[in-house]
C-alpha cells in the first residue's frame, strides 16, 4: 500500500493542530486551539497532499472558514458607516422635534388669501370659539358640516353644538394661540383654509404647549360661504 510522503511544513501543521485536541472541553478546546498556518498550507504543493485524511480536511476546512470570516468583517464595517449615518440623522430629528416647541420666525410659513371673504369666515370663526360666542360660531357652519377631531367625527353642526363646541371654548379661553402659517385658496365655488398655530397655556392644571394644524373646505351656499369640512391634528 502506498503512502504519500507529508513536507516537513505540513508535519508542524499536523502535529500542531494534534496537541490542541487534548482539551478536555470541546468549548475550551475552540477557545485554545491553535489555529493551522493557512498561508503556509497555501504555499504547499497541493498535488502531495492526502486530501482524504480527516486531520487534513479539517484543516483545509478552517482556513476556508477564517477566509470567510474575514472577507465578512470588511463588509460589515463598510456598513457601520451607513449605520453611523443613520443615527446621525435620527438625533438630528430628535432635535428638530425637541426645537418644534420653541417657535422661532425661520419655521413660520406662509400667509396668503387672507383677504377673500371664505378667509374671514375661518378667521371669524376662529375668533368666536375663542371668545366663547356659540352662536357666531354656529351660524358659520353648514348644517351637515363633518368635523374630524383626535379620531372622532361629529356629523352636523347640531351635533357639534351639542357636544365638543363648549369643551372647545373653554379649553381655547385659556390659551395663548399664535398663527404660524395661513393659506385660503379660492376656486369657483369651494374654498380650502390650511393653518398651522402654535398653542401654549394651562387647562385644568395642566400646561400645553404644542403646535397643531388644522384644515377646513367651505362652500359658497347664495351669497354666503359656509364650512363644509374641518380636520384638526394635534
Amino acid at each position: 500500500m502506498k503512502r504519500k510522503i507529508l513536507s516537513p511544513v505540513l508535519v508542524l501543521i499536523v502535529l500542531g493542530v494534534a496537541h490542541s485536541a487534548q482539551a478536555h472541553d470541546p468549548k475550551e478546546h475552540m477557545k485554545d486551539a491553535k489555529k493551522p498556518d493557512c498561508a503556509a498550507m497555501k504555499n504547499m504543493d497541493h498535488s502531495k497532499m492526502d486530501k482524504n485524511d480527516p486531520v487534513m480536511q479539517a484543516m483545509m476546512k478552517q482556513c476556508m472558514k477564517d477566509q470567510h470570516q474575514d472577507v465578512g468583517h470588511g463588509e460589515e464595517q463598510s456598513h457601520g458607516s451607513d449605520d453611523n449615518h443613520k443615527e446621525h440623522k435620527m438625533d438630528a430629528g430628535n432635535q428638530r422635534s425637541d426645537s418644534s416647541v420653541s417657535v422661532t420666525d425661520s419655521e413660520k410659513g406662509p400667509v396668503s388669501g387672507l383677504e377673500t371673504e371664505a378667509a374671514k369666515v375661518v378667521t371669524t370663526f376662529h375668533k368666536a370659539l375663542r371668545t366663547g360666542d356659540g352662536r357666531l360660531a354656529r351660524s358659520l357652519l353648514a348644517d351637515q358640516v363633518t368635523i374630524f377631531e383626535g379620531g372622532r367625527v361629529e356629523r352636523s353642526a347640531d351635533e357639534y353644538t351639542q357636544h365638543h363646541m363648549q369643551a372647545d371654548m373653554k379649553y381655547l379661553k385659556e390659551m395663548n394661540i399664535e398663527v404660524l402659517e395661513h393659506q385660503v385658496q379660492v376656486m369657483g365655488t369651494t374654498a380650502i383654509s390650511k393653518s398651522r398655530t402654535h398653542t401654549k397655556g394651562k387647562y385644568k392644571g395642566k400646561e400645553h404647549d404644542n403646535e397643531g394644524m388644522e384644515t377646513i373646505v367651505l362652500e359658497k351656499q347664495g351669497k354666503l360661504w359656509k364650512i363644509k369640512h374641518i380636520h384638526w391634528s394635534h
